[in-house]
């Protein structure tokens, strides 16, 4: 398996075949991005697309960016789709520690559904907290 970063300029070249594993993981953002938007992202350099490949195909894709807070930064991973993950998880997983340590972040952090910390749980996973969406004043959630 071959890990990637795929450099702006050079998006649209392998978009064709991520938008749909992009577009899957859009489902778990509750209306938070659109294919458009991602895309519009990663062409800015906002966000950074990693894919997965073999000599067949690619299976599957990170995007990442960096986050910066006051006194730690870290490389954020907002999207993690494909196939076969069990296949691609370790030599990507490597592959964004190395870039983590190389851009000085202390570490990755996804906000994900709860699943994905049986996927990790082997890996030095730490939950350190849970997101909790709550409708404003006089809107309904749908």
């Amino acid at each position: 398996m071959i890990i990637s970063l795929v450099p702006p300029d050079h998006v649209m070249n392998v978009w064709p075949a991520v938008a749909g594993y992009v577009e899957n993981a859009l489902e778990y953002t509750d209306g938070r991005y659109e294919l458009d938007d991602v895309l519009a992202m990663v062409e800015g350099g906002g966000f950074l697309l990693w894919i997965a490949f073999d000599d067949e195909s690619i299976k599957g894709c990170v995007i990442t960016q960096i986050m910066d807070y006051p006194r730690k930064r870290f490389l954020g991973c907002p999207f993690v789709t494909g196939d076969n993950f069990a296949s691609w998880k370790q030599p990507m997983f490597e592959t964004l520690q190395r870039y983590a340590r190389d851009t000085d972040c202390v570490g990755l952090e996804a906000t994900a559904r709860l699943g994905w910390a049986r996927v990790f749980k082997d890996d030095g996973y730490e939950a350190m907290w849970q997101t909790f969406q709550l409708p404003a004043a006089g809107v309904t959630h749908g």
